[in-house]
């Protein structure tokens, strides 16, 4: 087996819902879809997820500045 590496892994979790609003154009309805998620009006959770993705950034580095990455434990598989 080979010399173990560390990797820094992104993690995405995917919500969605989707809204009905009246509007003019499609534009003023994603403008005040948007508008109403950043004042708080549409609050995703749980029941919204969709899915994750999961993306290898690259190698972790020696250095200080990966210090506050959350590590997860090395297990044989």
């Amino acid at each position: 087996m080979g010399e173990r590496k560390r990797y820094k892994v992104a993690v995405t979790e995917i919500l969605r819902r989707t809204v009905m609003v009246e509007a003019e154009t499609e534009n003023e309805a994603r403008r005040r879809a948007e508008d109403a998620w950043k004042n708080g009006e549409i609050l995703l959770g749980d029941r919204d997820f969709e899915g994750s993705e999961y993306y290898v950034v690259g190698e972790a580095e020696s250095d200080e500045s990966d210090k506050h990455l959350e590590r997860i434990d090395s297990k044989d598989v």
